[in-house]
């Protein structure tokens, strides 16, 4: 007999059977809510990822319990949906877990009061930042990550850009072999240069008058344009119409050296021995020959080239020092001084620098004292005309502006070379 009054409605337990759902749809219905949020997912547009067809249809902000009763194709379980929430923040927030174990929380940030030794080794690259911009970083590093994610940490990364691939082993051989090919190449210049320059040296040394070390130089050193076929030849020939009976002219052969110049050899050592034969000219003879002051001549003469390849800040100084210290003219001194500034070669070397600033500093000091009468009234009269009037002068204080440029700047390189040996010297310490 029936427990109930009303036999003709159904029992309570079999109406709470009837609206209880059954177990598999239950179970798809939790799986699938495992990979929605209750609230609708806001898009993070830090990194432009590029979603996939099937991903766009997740994140339209679309009520998930409206569509429970349909059932998406390829849902992912619970723990793969964790793992790739894991390595989705991990490539918005570009930052590695700090804790591999899922069982574990992450790790929060550092803050100002981690350790030192936490803060060294994110500087070392610990972020997924500098690892996928690192030269060791493969592609290997970004095909863990889905295609989307994969190529939105490239574009967002800028892996390839500040990265780019490693060459390969076989192109760092080849490289390899031609550098060394080529410092071969550059330590048999060296040598050769050293020969050539002891040789034409002792030559010059050997000379006991001027005469004999100009024709010397004519020789071996104003020679070497030419024959390093830096000077243009004009070629004349003569106009007319040749007489029929007259005998062909045998062709002059080309008078040769037993080796041909080489322009990293004696190109590089035009300058140096026209530097060093005006110093002969001065100095090695009982009295100081004038044929010195003809060297600067003839480099002009010999062509554009020439001037290029021969002049130098050390040969401009010695004739500066020439013309002051052996015959007291100090117009031409500063012209033989000014002409180094169009051409850029005014020297940068502390030592060099200090060779001018002397020279300019007893230029002016004999400057000043002749124009207050130390020689004289004569002499104090002439320092009123030209060319010892205000033109010397400022052509003096402008060649002091730029002595003092120069010397500032070499102080400044000189603190900027030590303040980066120090940056460099904290850097190695604290890598250590």
């Amino acid at each position: 007999m029936s427990r109930s009054l009303l036999p003709f409605l159904y029992q309570t337990r079999t109406l709470q059977r009837a609206c209880r759902r059954p177990a598999s749809f239950l179970f798809k219905q939790n799986a699938g809510m495992a990979t929605y949020a209750n609230a609708p997912r806001k898009i993070d547009n830090s990194i432009p990822f590029e979603f996939d067809d099937e991903d766009t249809e997740d994140i339209k902000g679309v009520d998930p319990d409206a569509d429970a009763h349909i059932e998406p194709e390829g849902t992912l379980t619970p723990m793969e949906s964790e793992i790739f929430k894991r390595i989705f923040d991990d490539i918005s927030h570009a930052r590695l877990p700090q804790n591999k174990k899922s069982g574990r929380p992450q790790e929060a940030e550092p803050t100002q009061t981690s350790t030192t030794a936490n803060l060294e080794r994110q500087r070392l690259g610990d972020t997924l930042v500098e690892k996928a911009r690192g030269s060791d970083a493969s592609d290997d590093f970004l095909k863990r990550y889905p295609l989307s994610l994969r190529k939105a940490a490239q574009h967002a990364l800028g892996k390839f850009e500040s990265a780019p691939k490693r060459p390969k082993l076989h192109n760092l051989a080849e490289l390899d072999k031609a550098e060394k090919a080529q410092m071969r190449e550059w330590a048999k210049y060296e040598d050769l240069r050293g020969k050539e320059r002891e040789r034409v040296m002792n030559l010059m040394k050997k000379c006991t008058s001027d005469v004999e070390l100009w024709d010397l130089m004519e020789k071996e050193v104003f020679s070497l344009p030419v024959e390093l076929g830096i000077v243009e030849i004009p070629k004349t020939e003569k106009r007319g119409r040749k007489p029929k009976n007259a005998p062909a002219k045998k062709e002059k052969k080309a008078t040769t050296k037993e080796e041909k110049p080489i322009m990293d050899v004696h190109g590089y050592l035009y300058s140096d021995f026209l530097t060093y034969g005006l110093t002969r000219l001065d100095s090695a003879f009982p009295k100081p020959s004038l044929l010195a002051f003809n060297i600067l001549p003839r480099i002009k003469e010999l062509g554009l080239s020439s001037y290029v390849l021969g002049v130098s800040s050390p040969l401009f100084i010695k004739v500066a020092q020439i013309h002051w210290e052996r015959y007291g003219d100090a117009v031409s001194a500063c012209e033989a001084l000014d002409e180094m500034k169009p051409l850029g070669i005014f020297p940068t070397e502390t030592e060099k620098i200090n060779e001018v600033e002397k020279l300019v500093k007893d230029i002016e000091d004999n400057l000043h004292s002749c124009t207050w009468g130390a020689q004289g009234p004569f002499v104090m009269a002439m320092m009123q005309a030209g060319p010892y009037d205000v033109t010397l002068t400022a052509r003096l204080g402008r060649l002091k502006g730029i002595i003092a440029k120069k010397h500032f700047y070499n102080e400044r390189d000189a603190l900027n070379l030590a303040q980066d040996e120090e940056v460099k010297a904290q850097h190695l310490e604290a890598a250590r």
